[in-house]
């Protein structure tokens, strides 16, 4: 687990001094606590991670079709973070577990440690794949200090495969499995603050 996790870290590191997070700055701070969960929960011996399906089919009103089908219903911190926090709770009735629950806002690594759980594979696009999901997901994270039996990480399936890649209307990845996320439209549109100025920064 070390060996992954110093792995991880320089990957991590890779890609933030390549300027490739832009202007998401959050990333860098608390990178030690990302990347070791015994920083975020004393004695954590366990991560359990679960995965909301949001994918509703097409648009039933038009004037949704721009719209990120993630965003078509209720926030989903809303919906995750209570079922989360019941689950803690569950947990520390049975066991006395402490636990803490994230939604993609604590110091994290959702998408690694769901592929670590074995939720699907981080695929070229960098985005956690399912085989019967796709990416059509959310990512929920429960640190607890209950020791649980764990799945294995199920095997990379992209293979040759770049339709991801092709696809990309503006060439944000730079390789496969490395995104430059200031030439990536959501970034973009939800992360980043300020002109858009065109091109990559």
């Amino acid at each position: 687990a070390r060996q992954i996790a110093l792995r991880a870290l320089r990957k991590l590191r890779r890609w933030l001094e390549a300027g490739y997070a832009g202007t998401m700055a959050y990333l860098e701070r608390r990178l030690a606590e990302r990347l070791d969960p015994q920083r975020v929960l004393r004695g954590a011996r366990s991560v359990v991670c679960v995965a909301l399906n949001y994918y509703q089919g097409p648009a039933v009103d038009p004037s949704w079709s721009p719209v990120a089908r993630y965003a078509w219903g209720r926030d989903y911190h809303d919906l995750m973070l209570p079922r989360l926090e019941a689950l803690a709770g569950l947990l520390e009735e049975s066991c006395g577990a402490l636990s803490r629950a994230y939604v993609d806002t604590g110091p994290v690594l959702e998408r690694d440690l769901a592929a670590r759980a074995g939720l699907g594979w981080i695929g070229k696009n960098t985005m956690l794949l399912h085989p019967s999901l796709g990416s059509w997901f959310f990512i929920g994270v429960l640190l607890t200090t209950a020791e649980l039996a764990h799945d294995a990480p199920l095997p990379d399936r992209c293979g040759s495969c770049r339709a991801c890649l092709d696809a990309c209307p503006t060439g944000a990845f730079v390789a496969p499995y490395v995104l430059d996320a200031r030439g990536c439209i959501s970034y973009l549109t939800i992360e980043h603050r300020g002109d858009i100025v065109p091109g990559i920064e």
